[in-house]
């Protein structure tokens, strides 16, 4: 079960984290451009892990640009691993024993603030994101502790703010997900990761790709063309860090992420 976009409630959170001036204000769009920034350089610091690993060719097949192109997969080659070191062929596991009621919220809330005044504040405000994903899975049910889950929630919500187009189809949806649990079962670096590392990285990925979907949902209702353009360049850059090309190259396709 794919996620839904968040309320509006949620949403009007991260107004919140921002100055009262309207969204079209330059302190508004310089504080939006900071914090974005400071989103994009965590989401990169825990990238390392990327579908680029099991890269495959392919030739007419799946959904890029926001468009969907019918086929049938051709010629696959299976690119060299990503860094992390040669893949495990019978994979591991891609969950973790919670360490801490949580961990990111306020080391993202130390890194994103201007004043000591906005720590609290914003660590409440990711606090809430991070609950709201949990939530959501326990919803949808399965495994509430798997990385590669929330980077597959990542990858979709930056893809639908991307392409701002049809999204995913759940069949397509799940194909990413169970590719992302390869990926990550498969990559010997993340397979060393201690539970704490792995928490970390779930949690960065859930409150980023909440963060993403509440915000360019937030200025699309708005109609802040400058926003939804600067949440556009948060989703391309989350893409190109956890799959390792341009969201133009790839594919989101029935049988998981295939590259041209």
């Amino acid at each position: 079960m794919r996620y839904g976009l968040i309320t509006l409630a949620a949403a009007g959170l991260l107004l919140c984290a921002a100055p009262s001036a309207s969204a079209q204000s330059d302190a508004y769009m310089r504080l939006m451009r900071t914090q974005n920034q400071q989103m994009m350089n965590r989401v990169r610091i825990y990238s390392s892990v990327r579908s680029g690993a099991r890269i495959t060719r392919y030739r007419g097949a799946g959904k890029t640009s926001g468009g969907t192109a019918k086929g049938t997969p051709g010629s696959k080659r299976t690119a060299p691993p990503a860094s992390g070191g040669s893949a495990s062929p019978q994979g591991g596991s891609t969950t973790f024993r919670p360490v801490a009621d949580s961990i990111m919220p306020h080391v993202m809330a130390q890194e994103v603030a201007r004043t000591p005044d906005e720590r609290p504040r914003l660590e409440k405000l990711f606090g809430e994101m991070l609950e709201n994903y949990r939530s959501r899975l326990r919803g949808a049910g399965g495994p509430q502790t798997d990385v590669s889950r929330a980077a597959t929630y990542l990858i979709s919500a930056s893809h639908d703010a991307y392409f701002d187009s049809e999204p995913l189809s759940q069949e397509e949806f799940d194909a990413l997900r169970e590719h992302m649990r390869e990926v990550y079962a498969t990559d010997a670096k993340f397979q060393r990761a201690s539970d704490r590392e792995r928490q970390e990285m779930f949690e960065t990925f859930g409150i980023v790709a909440t963060w993403i979907d509440a915000g360019f949902q937030t200025a699309k209702r708005a109609g802040d063309r400058e926003g939804m353009r600067h949440w556009r360049g948060m989703a391309r850059a989350n893409l190109e860090n956890m799959l390792g090309a341009p969201p133009e190259q790839v594919a989101f396709t029935r049988n998981g992420i295939m590259y041209r």
